[in-house]
């Protein structure tokens, strides 16, 4: 009986452990491409500092690495040591946090994968178009250099960012006044008239608001910090801490508009020419039907006309001036 017993257990446990078995491997046989592709960590390390999988010594480590490279490093460090059950549950949050990167390497996954083929190429052309735009994002904003980029020092953003004082409302007339007087001045005044807002709570809805927010502009004295909060909003969510339900996130600064003002671009040309690391894989489908945020930087740099009165443009691939 007891031979009997030892088996059946025996039998659940191999079950589990082919599944820990695929698991592990995966995570061992990627550990490159998962190393340059993961981009949110953080939600990872978090699940795994739940459930007591690592310390908290570690985790404040990969909190503080400089790169998403860094942090899966970091975290692999502590994988190697931890034991398969750590891989496995390390696999499941990546499963859930980036789904697009686990390929169909358990067998649940395969019913997900044709799913996914069922519901056409769209889908993992908007994964991987996602993923590849984070990646590209986290590189280009995490860091801010002072003084000119080849001389001056570079700093990570998180390290430095201070949140601006953002609230809800027009400023009457253009500040001529340092900010610091500005601040004084507002001090003094009731507060009952505004809300603050976090820089990454722009587009949701205030107390008392029913329709949805669409744009924003967000004006301040010159130098307070405007193009850095842009930059550290970008930066949240392609470190996956912000705003979830944004599919995609381009950036278009005006500066940079300014220089092919004369040309011929499609909206999607206009993407490509921005964001070239997703050029093969997004599609205009991809950017009508899922929740986009454009962002235009540097409204007082703009030298291109802005004429709101003209025709809207209903298709993303017909080519228009820039100008």
């Amino acid at each position: 009986k007891g031979f009997i017993n030892a088996m059946d257990f025996g039998g659940i446990r191999n079950g589990k452990d082919i599944l820990v078995s695929t698991a592990v491997q995966y995570v061992d046989s990627n550990r490159a491409e998962l190393i340059q592709r993961v981009v949110a960590v953080m939600p990872i390390a978090d699940e795994l500092l739940q459930r007591n999988m690592i310390h908290r010594e570690t985790y404040n480590n990969i909190l503080t690495a400089g790169t998403s490279q860094k942090q899966m490093r970091l975290l692999y460090s502590v994988l190697d040591s931890a034991g398969d059950t750590v891989k496995s549950a390390f696999h499941t949050f990546l499963k859930n946090n980036c789904p697009h990167l686990v390929q169909a390497s358990v067998s649940e996954d395969e019913t997900t994968a044709g799913a996914q083929d069922a519901s056409g190429p769209d889908v993992t052309h908007l994964q991987r178009a996602q993923d590849d735009l984070k990646i590209s994002l986290k590189k280009k904003y995490e860091c801010i250099f002072e003084g000119l980029a080849e001389y001056g020092g570079k700093m990570y953003i998180n390290s430095i960012y201070t949140e601006l004082y953002i609230s809800e409302g027009r400023s009457e007339g253009v500040n001529t006044e340092h900010e610091v007087r500005q601040i004084e001045t507002r001090m003094r005044r009731q507060t009952t008239e505004e809300s603050k807002i976090s820089y990454n709570d722009i587009f949701r809805c205030l107390p008392g608001q029913n329709k949805a927010i669409r744009s924003v502009l967000t004006k301040g004295i010159a130098g307070i910090g405007k193009t850095v909060s842009v930059h550290k909003f970008i930066l949240d969510w392609a470190e996956g801490k912000a705003n979830h339900e944004v599919q995609l996130m381009f950036i278009l600064p005006f500066r940079e508009l300014n220089l092919i003002k004369d040309e011929q671009y499609s909206l999607l040309g206009l993407l490509h020419y921005f964001h070239p690391e997703i050029k093969h894989v997004l599609s205009a489908e991809n950017v009508t039907n899922e929740k986009t945020a454009f962002i235009f930087d540097g409204l007082d740099e703009n030298r291109v006309p802005l004429n709101f009165q003209s025709k809207k443009l209903c298709d993303l691939t017909e080519p228009t001036s820039v100008g």
